[in-house]
């Protein structure tokens, strides 16, 4: 065999001799530096990267804020408006009542209770607790809400009497009045 820089090789006596020595370096000589324990381990799994991900203050969760509700029944305002809820984590509140050409306005968390003032489409539009006013997605909002501020329940339902049974509750329910065959 010969070499890439085309050299004869040393004899194997002589190199039976230089495996047995090594390169010349004892063991842990400091020489060699200490191997990364994380070297070897993917990225998402590495201590020092879980770590600086916890303290990294744009992945800590704002303080949590007390949801926005209507305090008391103002004199003069009627008590037959809707109220909901916001059900998603965030919801923008937009100023039309179309989500590629409107401007947002703000934001509403989860648990802010908002009035229902009109609809268009598939949009809601809502005045807050603190007066802004806007456009928001019907399916971000709850159930309306009943008269004590909770959202409605079926329990708050009184079914009438004419419903004795199961497909009479149901047309009843959507407002179709039984009719004699």
């Amino acid at each position: 065999k010969k070499r890439r820089d085309e050299e004869p090789p040393e004899p194997e006596p002589v190199l039976r001799l230089h495996a047995a020595i090594g390169m010349g370096i004892a063991p842990d000589a400091g020489f060699a530096e200490p191997p990364d324990l994380e070297a070897m381990m993917p990225r998402w799994r590495r201590p020092s990267l879980i770590l600086a991900r916890k303290t990294d203050p744009i992945r800590t969760p704002a303080p949590a804020r007390p949801p926005m509700a209507f305090t008391t029944q103002a004199a003069g305002i009627p008590t037959d408006v809707e109220r909901r809820q916001v059900r998603y984590a965030v919801a923008a509140l937009l100023d039309h009542p179309d989500e590629l050409r409107s401007a947002r306005i703000s934001e509403v968390a989860a648990g802010d209770e908002l009035e229902v003032e009109g609809r268009s489409g598939s949009f809601c539009q809502v005045v807050c607790p603190d007066g802004r006013r806007g456009w928001i997605h019907r399916t971000a909002l709850s159930d309306p809400l009943a008269s004590g501020g909770r959202p409605w329940v079926s329990s708050d339902f009184e079914p009438p009497a004419e419903a004795e049974n199961a497909l009479a509750a149901l047309l009843v329910a959507r407002g179709i009045q039984r009719t004699a065959i």
